[in-house]
């Protein structure tokens, strides 16, 4: 006979309503999870990451408010299926799930794994989901060893004791909430923080998955630019992040080497460049219907192998393929 706690459903939310201050003016035109991490949008890696779980999934949702339109055009595009969770005003990390909730898109008996929309990291979420099942804990969080600027959290033998304070941990965004725990996020705007706070001053074992590897936030233009420089110079910090394999899932053709990157669209795609670029380097993109260079200065020994081009300044020494 199966027990209920056999029966293991599970759904996950991209929280992705947040305004983006303090990356302004990068997210004057999009919001934070829509910004290119190398090339591709944080949400779409983050979307395969996701969905290559193994342990089945009843859905993934992600939320907006901020620039909703952007992120309701990208869902149309998007080859990874989500449901979008339109919030009037910003509910909050609590108050995301609690939408979910008043939809009927979360059923009483699901768990949900819910992942900021702004962070890049090679966590496993297969070992996360192991961890969470076989706690039986009202949650199971992920967290990271103290990184200085970052509220610390404290845990002892692999159990969260305190969510703010002295701690020895920093809390990674990313989580997995029971249906009982999800019962208890209060109605309206809420902060999931402070409900965890609420959850343990009542006894509530909250369990920790601590995680060693990569771990990226992007929510300040130094971090989103370091954090991108620290990748392209190490190619196992790419392999980590499955960069390449989430630019060919959505078909993206990529050029790498230590220190230099790029990736675009293929696949019968139009590019067209209508801001001043120049380019220097190693590039194939043959793959692509044309490519419009409207103020491109192409630099010396520099090597394109591209199936049409428009409009380009040539120096010497350029090597164009056809």
């Amino acid at each position: 006979m199966t027990s209920e706690r056999d029966v293991f459903k599970l759904r996950s939310l991209v929280l992705a309503a947040g305004q983006g201050q303090r990356l302004r003016p990068l997210t004057l035109s999009a919001p934070k999870p829509l910004l290119p991490f190398l090339g591709l949008p944080i949400l779409s890696q983050t979307l395969r990451k996701i969905a290559q779980v193994k342990n089945p999934l009843q859905g993934i949702a992600v939320n907006a408010h901020y620039l909703s339109d952007k992120l309701i055009s990208f869902q149309k595009q998007c080859i990874i299926p989500f449901f979008l969770s339109e919030e009037k005003s910003v509910l909050g990390t609590g108050g995301a799930v609690d939408g979910l909730r008043d939809s009927g898109w979360l059923k009483d008996d699901e768990h949900l794994l819910i992942y900021n929309g702004d962070i890049v990291t090679d966590i496993d979420i297969d070992q996360l989901i192991a961890k969470h099942r076989a706690s039986g804990a009202i949650a199971t969080c992920v967290f990271l060893d103290h990184m200085v600027g970052t509220n610390p959290c404290l845990t002892k033998d692999g159990f969260l004791v305190r969510i703010s304070g002295d701690g020895n941990r920093t809390f990674a965004g990313v989580y997995i909430l029971s249906p009982d725990f999800i019962r208890t996020i209060p109605k309206g705007t809420s902060d999931i923080i402070k409900t965890f706070q609420a959850a343990l001053s009542q006894g509530a074992v909250i369990a920790e998955y601590h995680h060693r590897g990569l771990w990226y936030d992007i929510g300040n233009p130094k971090a989103y630019a370091e954090s991108q420089l620290a990748v392209v110079s190490d190619e196992n910090k790419l392999n980590c992040l499955e960069i390449k394999e989430s630019l060919a899932h959505f078909k993206f053709a990529y050029d790498w080497r230590p220190g230099f990157f790029s990736a675009t669209p293929h696949t019968g795609s139009k590019v067209v460049v209508n801001t001043p670029v120049v380019i220097n380097g190693s590039f194939d993109m043959s793959r692509l219907v044309s490519v419009v260079l409207d103020h491109a200065v192409i630099m010396p020994n520099a090597s394109l192998n591209i199936a049409k081009v428009y409009r380009q300044i040539c120096l010497d020494d350029v090597c164009i393929g056809f």
